[in-house]
């Protein structure tokens, strides 16, 4: 059974990747640890992770619901929208 990869989320070694883009245009990027950022629930993973963006100091929050397999079941994104991996710009 083949399951379709998450558009907004990129599995990176230990970590979770996604970017944000806030109301004023800004995208922020946010880093996920595997190991030390999710809580244990009874249907896999849970984090809630509260966003600044660094320009212009708009706030947004992110709850994010893994499975055992860190397959996202549930995805909340207050004020903001995902940026989809496709339309990343490297920008190192």
């Amino acid at each position: 059974m083949f399951f379709r990869r998450d558009p907004d989320l990129k599995h990176e070694g230990r970590f979770l990747l996604l970017r944000v883009r806030l109301p004023s245009g800004e995208e922020v990027p946010l880093r996920i640890s595997k190991t030390s950022e999710l809580s244990p629930v009874p249907e896999g993973y849970f984090v809630r992770k509260a966003i600044v963006g660094p320009k212009s100091l708009e706030r947004a929050v992110l709850e994010l619901t893994l499975d055992r397999r860190l397959r996202p079941r549930r995805k909340v994104l207050e004020v903001a929208v995902f940026v989809p991996v496709r339309e990343w710009k490297d920008e190192d």
